[in-house]
């Protein structure tokens, strides 16, 4: 794999613990790609809808009665994010650092 030479073992985000129960870890694990992924470093990330809710304690996130959670915690929620490509396995093809 090619990774920039500072690529940090540990990295920070919020973490999911329970309904209104968001975290901040600085001392979130940095895994290396497996031989069909990359790396990114994330530079930013948007809060949508659906995170808003899960936060809020919607039921089709944590469950009910009529449904299970979806949920499994503990979680870094979030998709919306702004990344640079940081490290590339030797089988991607197409992506450059």
């Amino acid at each position: 794999m090619s990774t920039d030479s500072s690529t940090p073992d540990q990295c920070r985000g919020i973490v999911t613990h329970g309904v209104r129960d968001y975290r901040l870890d600085n001392q979130l694990p940095v895994r290396l790609p497996q031989a069909h992924e990359v790396l990114v470093r994330v530079t930013g990330c948007g809060i949508c809808a659906g995170d808003a809710k899960c936060w809020a304690g919607a039921p089709m996130f944590w469950g009910d009665e009529h449904r299970k959670a979806y949920v499994q915690t503990p979680v870094v929620p979030g998709f919306d994010r702004s990344s640079h490509l940081f490290g590339v396995t030797s089988r991607i093809r197409g992506f450059s650092q």
